[in-house]
């Protein structure tokens, strides 16, 4: 099935910075003795984000196919 794609999804220089965004909260991520839990939130959204990001860019390329 092909999908269109959103017209807001962006092109993939906004998708390449939207990953780059995430490559940095990941380089930053780090457990913390005070908080320990909010390391695992942290990271559950970054696979989250991560996640929506290769969907969109899955969308892009079967439309584009």
């Amino acid at each position: 099935m092909t999908m269109r794609p959103a017209k807001n999804r962006g092109s993939a220089l906004e998708l390449g910075d939207r990953i780059e965004r995430l490559a940095r909260r990941v380089e930053r991520l780090s457990v913390s003795r005070h908080d320990p839990e909010a390391f695992f939130e942290e990271r559950s959204e970054i696979v989250a984000e991560l996640r929506r990001e290769a969907s969109r860019a899955a969308d892009v390329e079967d439309y584009r196919s």
